[in-house]
């Protein structure tokens, strides 16, 4: 198809012209022996892929029967275990007195209230005098905070580059 066009023909031309100068010297007998290759191919080849296919459908049309089968002594362990664990609560329950315990906790509760309530007025009035004593503590940080800086203001201003370590302030 190609070499129907003038521009191609004169090439395809030459080109038959010089394939009957071609000729196959090949030597084979310096190529490696591939018999083990071989070998091994026709191993693969005799295997009967299909009855594997097989295998594996069957194995996985199985395994819902499977997990039934496994999983019956389990289950009835666990149901048996759980029950155990039902009883177990129940007689604990039977030999610890919830209800006194509710009790006596709520009777603590509500003598805990009424010590809270007869001490309240007093707690109220002493709360006025620790806030006083929190801002008088506020106060005095800052009347500390205000002379710290004063000294500072005033050391900085009354510097003298001049003056000998004894003289200053003087």
């Amino acid at each position: 198809s190609v070499c129907l066009t003038a521009q191609a023909a004169s090439i395809c031309n030459v080109i038959r012209n010089s394939l009957s100068q071609l000729s196959i010297n090949a030597n084979f007998s310096r190529l490696p022996r591939v018999s083990p290759q071989l070998a091994r191919v026709n191993e693969v080849l005799k295997i009967d892929l299909s009855s594997l296919v097989q295998k594996g459908y069957a194995a996985f049309n199985d395994t819902p029967e499977l997990v039934l089968n496994q999983t019956k002594n389990i289950l009835s362990d666990i149901k048996n275990v759980l029950e155990a664990i039902g009883s177990n609560i129940s007689a604990f329950t039977k030999t610890l007195p919830v209800q006194k315990i509710l009790a006596d906790f709520s009777t603590y509760l509500t003598q805990s209230e009424t010590y809270v309530e007869d001490y309240f007025p007093l707690v109220e009035q002493y709360d006025f005098y620790r806030w006083l004593c929190c801002l008088l503590l506020c106060c005095m940080v800052i009347l500390i905070l205000v002379f710290y800086y004063l000294g500072l203001l005033c050391g900085t201003c009354g510097f003298d580059k001049n003056a000998t370590p004894t003289t200053r302030g003087c």
